[in-house]
């Protein structure tokens, strides 16, 4: 959430004077990020629909983690997640409604050129479609991936 995009797009489901930038560090009224009653310092506040371009090097980054939620509790989101990789989607989840955190979203880059982040319409069109991006992050090293196996399994 400290590096700047090299685009930035808001588009409103009907032509409409209204306009949401995305927020660093905030959601996307300029307020706290806040899921459940968890506030986090670090976040994108955006609302559909919307695409953040982040250009890279496809050296010094090895891998992309986020998580994201709607922000507060409205009843009629409903938004469609995208993470892309020169324009390829690596990620993408349907649906997405208030009430929930998404598991952690982990990404190899492999040398990618450009990393996007789209909110999409969803089913409700773009009532109440305001999400975060929670601690997004371009790493350095890639976090070993979890172990699938029970520990008691691991020990023997």
């Amino acid at each position: 959430s400290s590096r700047v995009p090299s685009q930035s797009v808001y588009t409103p489901f009907l032509g409409s004077s209204q306009t949401y930038p995305a927020r660093m560090n905030r959601n996307f009224r300029g307020d706290a990020i806040f899921v459940k009653d968890r506030l986090y310092q670090r976040g994108i506040g955006v609302h559909s629909y919307s695409k953040l371009v982040y250009p890279l090097d496809g050296k010094t980054f090895t891998a992309f983690r986020t998580r994201y939620a709607i922000d507060g509790n409205p009843e009629r989101a409903d938004v469609t997640v995208r993470v892309k990789l020169d324009d390829k989607v690596v990620h993408e989840q349907a649906n997405v409604r208030a009430g929930s955190l998404s598991p952690v979203v982990l990404v190899d880059l492999g040398g990618a050129k450009e990393l996007t982040l789209e909110v999409d319409f969803g089913a409700n069109i773009d009532s109440e479609d305001r999400l975060n991006w929670i601690e997004p992050a371009l790493l350095k090293v890639k976090p070993a991936a979890p172990a699938t196996q029970p520990a008691a399994a691991r020990a023997e």
